[in-house]
């Protein structure tokens, strides 16, 4: 595992959540309800504390890192007001100007539903961030038609101006029998980029979307066997970086426990380590995060809580000591495996895909 181990230490995840609030209500999303009706967002001089505090803590591991993945969302960061947006996607454009981190490379990305109205100003933007994320889940709860075209209509004005769109095809079972019509939209507007996520129930109400491991597996490979089979010029997350992953034995992001090298950062300031954890209303372990208002990120790297769920992320489990992906899915995501349904085929690392993936090196 020592490649995966030295692997983590040279990246790092900060997913930035501007607001939590969102006008759409997907059944899917980790955000619980009462959390996604705070309209609550992070002022300008909550974003300069938060931007001089991600900035030391980069400055610290600078010999260590070298890439840097910063994801700006929310909540609908579209319904924030512009400057906000601007002011920190700006800012977050400097860090790559830095001559203390020339050497790393910045990943920024924002994720937006694009299910509100785009303004030129949005659209110049966001030409500063490598690629816009989207959510296409084909919910009836979060498309009707209007909504739908207006969808449409935003991916086209920000593919116009160079700008990459990589939607988000989350697994559950509202969706596993609906891979052609997935695909079918991808080919309508264009896509060269998607990714396909596993489904992680965060309450009670999610759990009826959860499907069996196996299923979502088998949704996994069967659409990239389509992408394949219509000689389709997309690149599909996870599978077809897996196949580099597998070659040089390091872990896939995608399905690793991202407790092991992520910072998601609440709109009050709260800083966890699991994105899931961090959108409950009433937070795990509240009083045990630090306030990136208040207190340093570097502190992280000493206190208690954080180390404990670090190891804790990357100690393998006994059930997957022997199996060959284990420097891969690095014992996947904790809360899958406390989701294990009766008869499963499949582990929460899901094999299936590292075992089809293989053969196509």
């Amino acid at each position: 595992m020592q490649e995966s181990l030295k692997a983590l230490k040279e990246e790092t995840n900060f997913n930035i959540n501007l607001t939590r609030f969102c006008h759409m209500n997907c059944r899917h999303c980790y955000i619980q309800k009462e959390v996604r009706q705070n309209k609550e967002y992070m002022k300008t001089n909550d974003l300069d504390i938060l931007l001089n505090n991600i900035s030391e803590y980069i400055f610290k591991h600078r010999y260590i890192l070298k890439k840097v993945n910063v994801r700006v969302t929310g909540g609908e960061i579209l319904t924030i007001p512009f400057e906000i947006l601007e002011y920190i996607i700006n800012k977050l454009y400097d860090f790559k100007l830095n001559e203390d981190f020339k050497h790393i490379y910045f990943d920024i990305k924002a994720t937006t539903s694009l299910l509100k109205e785009l303004t030129e100003e949005h659209i110049q933007l966001f030409k500063k961030t490598r690629a816009v994320f989207t959510s296409l889940d084909l919910d009836v709860k979060r498309f009707n038609t209007n909504g739908f075209n207006l969808f449409e209509k935003n991916i086209k004005l920000l593919q116009n101006e160079g700008i990459d769109i990589i939607p988000n095809i989350t697994v559950g079972k509202n969706i596993l029998n609906k891979i052609d019509e997935l695909i079918e939209i991808l080919i309508r507007n264009n896509i060269k980029d998607v990714h396909l996520s596993y489904f992680v129930p965060h309450n009670e109400a999610t759990l009826v979307l959860l499907p069996k491991f196996i299923e979502t597996s088998n949704f996994m490979i069967n659409f990239h066997k389509k992408i394949l089979e219509k000689n389709l010029d997309i690149l599909v997350s996870p599978i077809d970086p897996m196949k580099m992953r597998i070659k040089n034995n390091t872990f896939n992001d995608s399905f690793i426990c991202e407790k092991n090298n992520s910072f998601n950062i609440n709109t009050d300031g709260s800083v966890y380590l699991c994105a899931a954890e961090g959108g409950l209303k009433d937070e795990k372990n509240k009083n045990n995060v630090i306030n990136i208002f208040k207190d340093k990120l570097t502190d992280t790297d000493n206190i208690v809580f954080y180390k404990k769920d670090k190891i804790d992320a990357i100690k393998p489990l006994y059930n997957c000591l022997k199996c060959e992906y284990i420097n891969n899915c690095l014992s996947a995501c904790r809360i899958l495996h406390t989701s294990i349904k009766d008869n499963e085929e499949e582990c929460p690392g899901f094999k299936k895909v590292w075992e089809y993936s293989s053969k196509l090196i």
